[in-house]
């Protein structure tokens, strides 16, 4: 997962531009308390508003006696990050949050007061201590909050929520809870470095040479110090197996309802790991279930530039080592381009747009892409492992994710490391609630908390635990506490 948010990216993967948004019954509120029980350190709170530049309201909390969160800029307008504050002045009586719609909370270990607030934190060259997680609360039963950015990690964090105030009332039932556990950032940093076997390219250091956070391997363009892909994709060859990718989701389109654009394909690799899929790109018009196919697409990813081969795999993303051809591609490309919003009007990109303006075609490549590389990363491709007496490698792809509960990486995969990796100690150490993988965040029971309602209970309280970070190093502080939220 690089720094776009997961909300956006499951809409992406889901019905596409089907929303607006909205502001909320003013009475809805929720607080959030911070807990440092696994870290006795400074700690700050920097909030970002991917909606600042927006006219409307898009985040809106307070603490103390009503001191507000400020995005100001001092000349009349917003910064995408807030001013910081130390969670010691928010104190024991918590953040009050009224409006949030998508806003990261960064959790800052080193001071952040004098860095820019027109940009967010750039994980891959600060050598800042940050751990971020996300709020939505615009007052929809619906809305949540998760912990982001498995594409890094700094330190370990949890989060609890409540209908009954835990301050209060220490013996509140617990709603929902996800996060790191006992883990502390000691154990988990050591099992990242391991799989890297140290490659200081997996890590950013401090001035004194302690490190402050490990790089997953979603992020590189170049050299990728995470295990290659190329073993697994020899074992399916030397197994004969093919893969069944099969995936259809929603596009949403002005005054017109949902396209549903789609794939399916057979994958199948060669002996040196390069990846053919083969097959038909799918698609049905707003209101009607009659499914068309256009045949003749493939996608290769091929082995001759292997770091391009591994990035595209564990990014997600089509670069250099990922081509599409065959004729349904056009037929695709050109069937966006010309479906119009309004068919008797001409086309204009703001007033009467197409398809493709929207991002049909681009965002349905990406799906595809999504859909063939996450089996990769989850190891699901000539996979062993029985589901109701059906082994995961001879089940389509789009009846993967419907396995409740999902199984580990590593119990889909057993003596294996074909999967990835990275994803794989977050998915252990986290008990199974993080985000898997960048793109598909389609791993795990499931990191989001629910901040308006849970079912019949309304989400008055979340609870966020605060654990030690990597590079601690100071006498006053004991180093690598562990994360026991709520004991």
């Amino acid at each position: 997962m690089r720094l776009s948010l997961p909300f956006l990216k499951m809409l992406l993967v889901s019905i596409i531009l089907m929303s607006s948004a909205w502001l909320p019954d003013t009475a809805q509120a929720f607080t959030i308390y911070f807990t440092q029980s696994g870290y006795s350190g400074p700690v700050w709170l920097q909030i970002q508003d991917p909606n600042y530049a927006s006219t409307s309201t898009n985040f809106v909390a307070s603490y103390g006696s009503g001191t507000s969160i400020s995005f100001d800029d001092g000349n009349g307008g917003k910064n995408l990050m807030s001013a910081p504050v130390k969670l010691t002045d928010i104190g024991p009586g918590g953040l009050t949050v009224t409006y949030s719609n998508s806003a990261v909370f960064f959790i800052f270990y080193d001071d952040p007061t004098n860095n820019s607030r027109t940009a967010a934190p750039a994980h891959l060259v600060s050598t800042q201590r940050f751990q971020p997680f996300e709020v939505t609360m615009t007052g929809n039963s619906g809305d949540q909050g998760n912990l982001t950015a498995i594409n890094y990690f700094t330190a370990p964090l949890s989060i609890r929520s409540y209908s009954v105030n835990p301050k209060t009332t220490p013996s509140a039932p617990v709603l929902q809870q996800t996060g790191w556990g006992t883990a502390t950032a000691r154990k988990i940093g050591a099992r990242m470095a391991a799989l890297t076997n140290s490659n200081p390219s997996a890590v950013i250091k401090n001035a004194a040479g302690r490190v402050v956070r490990y790089i997953g391997p979603s992020n590189y363009n170049g050299a990728n110090p995470w295990p290659s892909f190329v073993p697994y994709l020899k074992s399916i060859y030397a197994a004969g197996q093919s893969t069944h990718i099969k995936r259809s989701n929603g596009f949403g389109f002005p005054q017109q309802g949902a396209y549903m654009f789609g794939a399916d394909m057979q994958a199948t690799a060669d002996k040196d790991g390069n990846l053919t899929v083969t097959g038909d790109l799918t698609y049905s018009t707003p209101g009607s279930s009659t499914l068309h196919s256009w045949s003749g697409a493939t996608v290769t990813f091929s082995v001759a530039n292997v770091d391009d081969y591994n990035n595209a795999i564990y990014g997600q993303v089509q670069t250099s080592a990922v081509s599409l051809t065959g004729s349904a591609w056009t037929s695709f490309e050109n069937y966006t381009k010309n479906t119009l919003k309004n068919s008797d009007l001409p086309h204009n990109v703001t007033d009467n747009p197409s398809l493709y303006d929207l991002g049909a075609y681009n965002v349905t490549v990406a799906m595809i892409i999504g859909e063939i590389t996450t089996g990769i990363l989850g190891g699901f491709y000539n996979s062993n492992y029985m589901v109701n007496g059906t082994p995961l490698k001879n089940m389509t792809s789009n009846s993967w994710w419907s396995i409740v509960p999902m199984v580990g990486f590593s119990t889909i995969q057993p003596g294996n490391t074909y999967y990835n990796t990275y994803a794989n100690v977050v998915y252990e150490e986290s008990n199974n609630t993080v985000y898997g993988v960048p793109y598909s965040d389609r791993f795990g029971s499931g990191p989001l908390v629910n901040t308006v309602q849970l079912g019949q209970n309304s989400v008055n309280y979340w609870t966020v635990g605060i654990g030690a970070p990597l590079g601690v190093n100071s006498p006053t502080v004991a180093p690598e506490a562990m994360l026991l939220l709520g004991n």
